[in-house]
């Protein structure tokens, strides 16, 4: 008795675990655009009947689908093993969204700004609310290395009007200090105006870019 108490408790336990991180998931995947609307509905009705099957598998026997008798019970190592890997699903689920958040969307791009920053930044503040970071670290390095490397040559040509300081030979940490300097003294007066607004919004990614490329180096 003690024993199937115990049991009890644990489906719901997983239950609410695998409720709670789907619909986590399925509700940032939506908000970040990765599912529409009839999508993400599914999403949750999928959810649902997953709980569901959870909370009552101990009182299933078998299950009758389109005709066919399905024997629950010799799904059971099958079911665990999926638990299992629950886990290494959801993180090739954030590296799938982070390859996405890599491509251009296709339009015009603008002088100073590269269009995937922002997308892949909020990214990674969704991926290190859910804990992940550290397992994502290698492709978070990767494509932050190839973002900065992007807006760097956006930022560092002296052709370039804005700002009105030399570029030559800064790294990407020193373009960030020197703007960062100029803007707080000469370039005060110039911040609201031209194509100052797009640079100081290109640099600011690029600050926080660099941050987390040092966050997520090979130790």
């Amino acid at each position: 008795m003690f024993k199937e108490h115990l049991a009890e408790i644990a489906r719901i336990g997983a239950a609410a675990a695998v409720t709670s991180f789907m619909i986590t998931f399925g509700i940032r995947a939506f908000g970040l655009g990765l599912l529409g609307d009839g999508a993400f509905v599914s999403f949750v009705g999928l959810t649902l009947i997953v709980c569901t099957v959870i909370l009552l598998w101990n009182r299933l026997s078998e299950l009758s689908l389109l005709g066919s008798r399905v024997k629950l019970r010799d799904l059971t190592n099958s079911a665990e093993d999926a638990i299992k890997n629950l886990e290494r699903g959801r993180i090739n689920l954030y590296r799938t969204i982070l390859g996405l958040k890599m491509r251009f969307s296709g339009g015009l791009g603008r002088l100073y700004l590269d269009d995937r920053a922002e997308g892949f930044l909020d990214a990674v503040e969704v991926i290190r609310q859910e804990g992940l970071f550290a397992d994502l670290s290698p492709d978070i390095y990767l494509h932050t290395n190839a973002l900065i490397a992007s807006i760097y040559m956006k930022l560092s040509s002296n052709a370039n009007s804005a700002p009105p300081f030399d570029k030559s030979d800064l790294n990407p940490t020193e373009l960030v200090s020197v703007f960062e300097g100029w803007a707080a003294s000469d370039g005060r007066d110039h911040l609201e105006t031209g194509n100052i607004p797009d640079y100081m919004k290109s640099i600011n990614y690029l600050k926080r870019l660099i941050a987390i490329n040092e966050e997520s180096a090979p130790k």
